[in-house]
């Protein structure tokens, strides 16, 4: 695409920008319940399971099951022919370079999902290690959800919906 990129593109709103996220999440929880639940679970049961109570094991055990598959899924379809991940293409949206307006580069689309959800890894990182008591809340916590709502609020307000995730990684979230 040319210089003209900003002015011939219809971007995206919060509200499709939403609904793909749920979409999404949707989609990532079913798989993960699906595989947790099913085939994880089962084969864990079979070994002494005293490290999934909290500590830096169970964080080890979320990131390689849960996170990393999630930030691989988010940063390969993102970065496919698609442009999209499913719940974007479910409502017409595509995540291109916000210079050229072409495909997004895979170090492009791994900062951004990375960034994207960084709330629900502090969620992790705060409650698997940084809990003595896991009937409190910890700060980390609080500090996820503020940073989930403000991330949120930014594609709300800034120009073209970019969220910061998008401004970091030099992407925008444009329609079909």
């Amino acid at each position: 695409m040319t210089t003209n990129f900003w002015l011939s593109i219809p971007f995206s709103n919060f509200v499709r920008r939403g609904i793909a996220y749920l979409a999404d999440c949707t989609l990532v929880v079913a798989v993960y319940l699906f595989s947790q639940v099913l085939v994880l679970t089962p084969i864990r049961n079979l070994f002494d399971t005293s490290w999934m109570q909290s500590g830096p094991r169970l964080e080890l055990y979320i990131l390689l099951t849960i996170s990393l598959p999630t930030w691989l899924y988010f940063a390969l379809t993102e970065r496919s022919a698609w442009q999209a991940s499913l719940g974007k293409r479910l409502v017409g949206l595509r995540v291109v370079d916000a210079i050229s307006g072409r495909r997004i580069t895979f170090g492009q689309a791994l900062l951004r999902t990375v960034i994207k959800l960084l709330p629900w890894e502090l969620a992790h990182l705060s409650v698997t290690i940084f809990s003595s008591n896991p009937t409190e809340m910890p700060i980390g916590v609080l500090v996820a959800c503020l940073l989930f709502v403000g991330s949120g609020v930014a594609v709300l307000l800034m120009p073209r919906n970019r969220g910061v995730h998008d401004l970091v990684a030099r992407t925008a979230v444009v329609r079909q």
